[in-house]
């Protein structure tokens, strides 16, 4: 049958739909070309939690427990707190009722618990809430098809294969597979192997935003090329609007009739016309089963940057075939008929920075329309914005979220960098925007080349000002990208054999920076924190605009006349015939404390005893720190007078760490080596 079957490969991070499979989706409907989106993102998060259940459920976490099993006793501890949940849709359906900050975590740590569950069965994968941790490489020919090679027979291919066969994906001429992330292009070829197995003769083409900016060249495909007819590097509108046509030429997107490999196909070979980005289409189903706690959808109204300018950025986007501007009326027009329909409860767009002018079309088209709903984005610290006027018009449509680039609070290294920020509106516009409630997220980093200790004393003013301050910041070092134009400046500084592509970036060679500029950004933190106890960006920002204005900041630490109890998710057990209190630990796998202090805590905490009586088996700060931190111990006011406090033991007590997970790396680290 003609048409494609769109394929989300799992990601394992399923906070908001993954944006240009649906665009393609919106593009094929307007070009009456039938596509339908399976997005195995979700299939597989479903598949992980049943497991997890299942196995929690299966293992004995009483009595002894050996060194092997520590890590899977730990998180099926912590699983046991919610009887309640038996499977994907129930945590969900619980994680869209949490009303407070402390439950959100809880919850979402029961997701990354599960993940870790399932992950307990490979020998060096680790399946994360925003990807995976793997022993393999993707910028690494002999990873890639080393990991084929290993996990080829394995659960993770049967959870793929149950997903194809389940998928009724046989009723199109042509799978196309979309790879965003790095972190896809791994499951995206066990997909591929698993279709030439089950679905010999279907067209498999492999695209999307990951292959557009790494794989320029025919011979770059690399092993890639074994595993599907056609590598789309480009805007897949183009390929859509070729086969919407009905010039459907095999041989144009199929296998090379010489070669037993991929054909590299750009838009400018199928397509010698401007296009326009067509609005999405989203299944309300899709939608739903998101991880999120409301139907948060991404949206674009531009392409990249209109600012362009900034010396260090490398992001840019080049379309052969696509108009240079989005029709943004049409896109305004979406969201209206979107909201006016009760389909979506949130937007997130996901432009770097939308003009001020289509933020006031927006808001203004909102406004008229009497509608409302949260919505956040990225934007520049245009003078345009230093507006109570326009500022209002956007809270009235439902503003609630805004991230800015602010880099540097030293106007001197802002003009170094072509920022075209004024470090004074860039104030002005933050604390206005703070006084409407609207929360203000903001990028800085150190280390630009010729930044002075002063320059970066001037950030951390900035920061720290009761009227510039954002709600929270995030801070880097500096990294030079082979792409970014200061990069020509400093290329004499990098090895000869430096790559001339974009493709590299400074941290592959030497950093600029040094131990001082690491201790200044972690200084600057902790001083930010202990002044405005920043309220989390949580999980994802699609999570922060749901949760707008929901959750009240509170504090982990107990309040005068409370009692101290020990979680439900600690474990106590003993581990080669020692008394042993476990729990697992977000990161690092599972985290215990031996001996008689294992005994005593659960003695004493069990059933909760008076803040007074906690006090006085004077523990170290940093050591309750991290109970409280790990959320270990609670405080309530529901509590009793417990028995007599047992002997208190004259050792120290110490928490061991087994950060089982600590030694992959993060699937997406370049290593030079």
């Amino acid at each position: 049958m003609r048409g494609m079957h769109l394929i989300v490969p799992p990601t394992c991070d399923l906070t908001v739909p993954l944006l240009g499979v649906y665009q393609l989706a919106g593009f094929a409907d307007d070009r009456g070309f039938p596509l339908v989106v399976s997005d195995y993102n979700i299939g597989f998060c479903k598949a992980i939690v049943s497991y997890a259940i299942a196995r929690a459920n299966s293992i004995d976490i009483m009595g002894e427990i050996t060194e092997e099993r520590l890590d899977e006793c730990a998180a099926a501890a912590y699983l046991a707190q919610y009887p309640d949940v038996t499977g994907y849709e129930s945590l969900v359906s619980k994680f869209r009722a949490c009303n407070t900050a402390h439950e959100y975590w809880a919850l979402v740590d029961y997701l990354r618990a599960c993940y870790d569950i399932y992950s307990f069965q490979f020998d060096g994968l680790r399946f994360r809430i925003d990807g995976f941790d793997c022993k393999h490489k993707w910028n690494v020919w002999a990873d890639i098809e080393s990991f084929i090679d290993e996990y080829s027979d394995s659960p993770m291919m049967k959870m793929l294969r149950d997903m194809i066969s389940e998928s009724k994906i046989s009723l199109y001429d042509t799978i196309g597979l979309s790879v965003t992330f790095e972190s896809q292009l791994f499951f995206s070829l066990l997909i591929c192997k698993a279709l030439r197995e089950l679905i010999p003769d279907v067209r498999i083409v492999i695209g999307g935003g990951f292959i557009n900016a790494f794989i320029d060249c025919a011979e770059a495909l690399g092993p890639i090329a074994n595993y599907c007819d056609c590598v789309f590097a480009g805007e897949g509108e183009a390929l859509i609007d070729y086969l919407s046509d009905g010039r459907n030429d095999s041989s144009t997107i199929s296998k090379s009739a010489c070669l037993d490999s991929a054909q590299y196909i750009v838009p400018k070979d199928l397509c010698k016309k401007p296009l326009q980005v067509q609005p999405p289409r989203f299944s309300i189903d899709g939608v739903s089963a998101q991880f999120s706690p409301k139907r948060i959808v991404p949206l674009r109204f531009s392409y990249d940057c209109y600012w362009g300018k900034c010396k260090f950025c490398s992001d840019k986007e080049n379309h052969d075939c696509l108009e240079k501007e989005y029709d943004i009326q049409r896109m305004v027009a979406y969201c209206i008929q979107e909201i006016s329909s009760d389909r979506i409860d949130g937007i997130y767009f996901l432009d770097s920075a939308i003009k001020p002018r289509d933020v006031n079309s927006f808001a203004s088209a909102m406004v008229n329309a009497k509608l409302s709903i949260p919505w956040g984005t990225n934007l520049r610290f245009e003078k345009e914005f230093d507006n109570d006027e326009l500022i209002e018009l956007m809270v009235k449509s439902g503003f609630v979220f805004a991230k800015f680039g602010l880099e540097s609070g030293a106007q001197r290294v802002l003009d170094a960098m072509n920022k075209g920020t004024d470090v004074n509106v860039a104030a002005s516009i933050i604390s206005k925007f703070r006084k409407h409630g609207i929360f203000v997220h903001t990028y800085v980093m150190v280390a630009y080349p010729g930044e002075t200790l002063e320059d970066r004393q001037k950030t951390e003013e900035f920061l720290l000002s009761e009227y510039s301050h954002p709600d929270n910041y995030n801070c880097s070092e500096f990294i030079l990208y082979g792409g970014a134009s200061i990069a020509n400046d400093y290329k004499s500084m990098l090895k000869t054999s430096a790559p001339s592509s974009d493709g590299w970036h400074s941290s592959e060679y030497k950093s600029f920076t040094n131990e001082a500029i690491q201790t200044f950004i972690a200084s600057m933190r902790r001083k930010f924190d202990a002044i405005y106890k920043p309220q989390s960006v949580l999980m994802s920002t699609g999570h922060t605009i749901a949760y707008a204005g929901v959750f009240v900041q509170q504090s982990p630490h107990p309040m005068e006349n409370q009692y101290i109890f020990l979680s439900q998710k600690v474990l106590y057990a003993t581990l080669n015939g020692i008394p042993c209190l476990l729990w697992w630990k977000r990161n690092h796998g599972c985290s215990y404390i031996l001996g008689e202090w294992a005994t005593t805590l659960n003695t004493v905490l069990k059933k909760g005893v008076p803040l007074e009586a906690f006090t006085e088996l004077n523990l170290p700060h940093a050591f309750t720190e991290i109970l409280w931190n790990d959320a270990c111990i609670y405080g309530s006011n529901a509590g009793f007078r417990a028995e007599p406090m047992p002997e208190i033991p004259t050792s120290a007590p110490k928490i061991v760490n087994r950060d089982r997970f600590c030694s992959l790396p993060w699937y997406g680290q370049y290593d030079a080596s």
